[in-house]
Formats: C-alpha cells, sequence, structure tokens
C-alpha cells in the first residue's frame, strides 16, 4: 500500500505492508478511526489485542473528560 502525506512544503511517498483501523466509540458514536501502519505484515493476535485495549482505554478516558465537562458546565449554570 502506497500512501502520499504531504503538507503545505514536502510530500512524502510511503510504503506499508499492512494497517489495521479501529474506531474510537464514545457514548455509542464513532468519534475517531486509531490508524496504525506496518512496514511488515505483522498484525497477529497479540498485537490486534493490544491495539483494542488502547482503543478502549482512549474510550473510557474520553468519555470520563466529556462527563466531567458536562458536569462542571451543568454546576456552572446552576450556580451562576
Amino acid at each position: 500500500m502506497d500512501i502520499a502525506i504531504s503538507n503545505d512544503k514536502k510530500e512524502y511517498a510511503i510504503s506499508y505492508e499492512s494497517f489495521v483501523s479501529i474506531p474510537i466509540i464514545v457514548f455509542d458514536e464513532v468519534i475517531n478511526i486509531m490508524l496504525v501502519f506496518s512496514e511488515q505484515n505483522t498484525f497477529g493476535s497479540d498485537e490486534l489485542s493490544l491495539l483494542k485495549e488502547l482503543a478502549r482505554d482512549l474510550e473510557f478516558a474520553i468519555s470520563k473528560i466529556k462527563t466531567t465537562e458536562t458536569l462542571h458546565s451543568k454546576f456552572k449554570r446552576c450556580h451562576a
């Protein structure tokens, strides 16, 4: 798989053998997708399990941040 990455000054061509995409789901909504690329064709079950665990950890952290922000906003409105 060849990918072209560019910014305002340069364009880079990168080749990868494999990639995995895992959705980041918070409150039943996909808010982002984690993409991991490898120059080798090596995403075994151990690597996939770790990446899925990382995604779940991110989901947990983001949901806690969003909940805290919502509660803080409601608190400010009630005590304004």
